[in-house]
């Protein structure tokens, strides 16, 4: 567990659970270097990973390595293997790990979509959402006319964000959109850098639900809640539990609603917990794409 986890909240370690996630995916030292170095690289409100480091560690992984392949029959016999520690090497490391993908052969890569950076005519919740991929797709209609649409692409997206000196942000399943209906599902979750912690969703409390989706080619959906909802005037994790306006200069937080960590609602620590403050501004926020190999 990190230093900065508050300790009655350790359950809920962003760092822990990444290390947990590394264990079980039973990742080599190769592929842990590269999930962290390759992982939110342009992101400017993330630590990066010590290269200086990664590489000192990867020569002594490399010696390991040659030395096993030596002693090949020994370490079979003893059924051991030299590997690096599990170590979570950055706050963009650890922020990876923890997003849903399940095969260590095909990770999903990052994109910086859009960042605030550019200058204050930049700085909207509309010039944010523009930038999510579309796709274009040739549409028939009932006289056979062929018509070429965008389609917004279901590319899940990950938000940071920095205001009164803290980090946070929240990961949605499906892209955020124009026109103010909800969507999202169960795997969303929101999370604090600045606390080290994970705050997933418990659905205590909703939005109003979804419109009904027909099941694709691809298969039945996860069930769809209302947990996520946004449009050009405002952008929402929960009911109240991340709530930013159309300038990103009046934003809100007060967790326990849709998402939460056991804090009792109504409390100042689910009100304080991410941005130090129940209202706050937008310093700097970064929207990252989620996509497949």
């Amino acid at each position: 567990v990190s230093e900065k986890t508050p300790s009655h909240l350790a359950q809920f370690s962003l760092t822990a659970e990444s290390t947990r996630r590394m264990r079980q995916m039973k990742l080599s030292g190769k592929e842990a270097f590269k999930y962290a170095s390759d992982a939110f690289s342009e992101s400017k409100l993330l630590s990066k990973p010590d290269i200086a480091e990664l590489r000192k560690l990867q020569d002594e992984f490399d010696d390991d390595s040659d030395e096993d392949e030596r002693a090949s029959f020994k370490r079979r016999k003893s059924k051991k293997k030299s590997t690096l520690p599990v170590k979570i090497f950055s706050e963009s490391h650890a922020l990876f790990m923890i997003l849903p993908f399940v095969s260590r052969k095909n990770p999903p890569r990052t994109k910086l979509l859009y960042s605030s950076w550019g200058g204050s005519k930049l700085r909207s919740l509309k010039a944010m959402i523009n930038k999510m991929p579309y796709e274009e797709v040739d549409v028939e209609d009932e006289d056979g006319n062929i018509t070429t649409e965008k389609i917004m692409e279901e590319t899940p997206t990950v938000l940071i964000i920095r205001a009164n000196g803290k980090v946070f942000g929240g990961y949605a399943t499906q892209p955020w959109r124009h026109d103010g209906t909800t969507f999202g599902d169960a795997r969303c979750f929101l999370f604090s850098i600045s606390n080290d912690i994970k705050i997933p969703f418990h659905g205590r409390q909703t939005l109003p639900p979804p419109p009904q989706v027909e099941e694709n080619e691809d298969g039945p959906r996860l069930p769809a809640f209302g947990v996520l909802r946004s449009s050009d005037n405002s952008l929402q994790f929960g009911v109240k539990d991340l709530v930013l306006n159309a300038n990103l200069n009046e934003c809100s937080s007060e967790l326990e609603y849709s998402f939460g960590v056991g804090l009792a609602r109504g409390s100042k620590e689910s009100k304080i917990l991410l941005a130090g403050s129940e209202t706050f501004q937008v310093d700097e926020i970064e929207l990252w794409a989620i996509l497949d190999k």
